[in-house]
């Protein structure tokens, strides 16, 4: 699938595209009766393109995916506790991420997601928010880490305890930093094994996930552990986090539990 900014050439079919996506998804019980239709409206998209934040993929010849990503946000958003701090002009929301269904399962909402991104980078940006409908009833991953010294999360399904891997907080200019530090990432993923530990991990949940949603689950919750819940457990979560992310059908947060504990105790 090839992915542009979309030009004003594109609208019409852009158009055509979104209603066919608003009939899709009308067919959803999370959407208000009276919100079954024209998100997003023709002036949001005509906005989009002329700002070129309006993305588009195309497959076939043919519009078969898109999304939108600027700074707009409803006033919600400044009452959430995120994991990034940013400003509105240092964040931007993801809007009508939408794959046509019979292109479903070929990876292009994931592939939206990773072009966003990169955008979002070149641009540079802080961090990306995804815009969703609340009592979506599509099913969740959630990925947390945690440090085994603070106990197990009760709500956990798959734990997995990556303590195996050296701990940079024993190394001297580390200790203080976290796995959201370009430097504890760039030592955990020296080690052959964290490679070789995500890519089994991912695997396994390529194939747990599918069999969890056929026999009606509708939440996951995975949780990684280190020591502390500092270090290596976030580094490879928020690693999970990145591959996962935009698989269709998904649902996707991430939470890193006790990140600031061992900064509140002095350590």
């Amino acid at each position: 699938m090839l992915i542009r900014c979309a030009e004003e050439k594109d609208f019409r079919e852009l158009r055509q595209f979104y209603d066919r996506m608003c009939e899709v998804l009308g067919e959803k019980d999370f959407l208000p009766e009276g919100d079954k239709g024209g998100f997003p409206s023709d002036e949001m998209v005509k906005n989009a393109i002329a700002e070129k934040d309006q993305f588009i993929g195309i497959e076939d010849g043919q519009i078969v995916a898109a999304y939108i990503m600027n700074h707009d946000c409803d006033e919600a958003y400044h009452t959430v506790r995120w994991l990034t701090d940013a400003e509105d002009k240092e964040m931007v929301v993801l809007h009508a991420l939408r794959v046509l269904p019979e292109y479903g399962g070929r990876g292009y909402s994931k592939q939206l997601v990773q072009h966003a991104i990169d955008t979002a980078r070149e641009r540079g940006l802080k961090s990306i928010r995804l815009d969703c409908i609340e009592g979506n009833d599509i099913p969740q991953k959630m990925y947390m880490s945690f440090g085994f010294k603070y106990g197990i999360p009760a709500d956990s399904d798959l734990v997995f305890d990556v303590r195996f891997l050296p701990n940079p907080y024993y190394v001297e200019g580390l200790r203080a930093k976290t796995g959201n530090d370009k430097e504890i990432q760039d030592y955990v993923f020296q080690y052959e094994e964290a490679h070789t530990f995500l890519d089994k991990l991912e695997d396994m949940l390529n194939f747990l996930i599918p069999n969890y949603i056929a026999e009606g689950k509708n939440q996951l919750v995975i949780s990684i552990g280190c020591t502390g819940g500092k270090h290596r457990s976030v580094t490879l979560a928020n690693a999970l986090y990145e591959r996962l992310s935009g698989q269709k059908g998904y649902g996707l947060k991430i939470e890193h539990r006790d990140i600031g504990k061992d900064a509140l105790r002095g350590k």
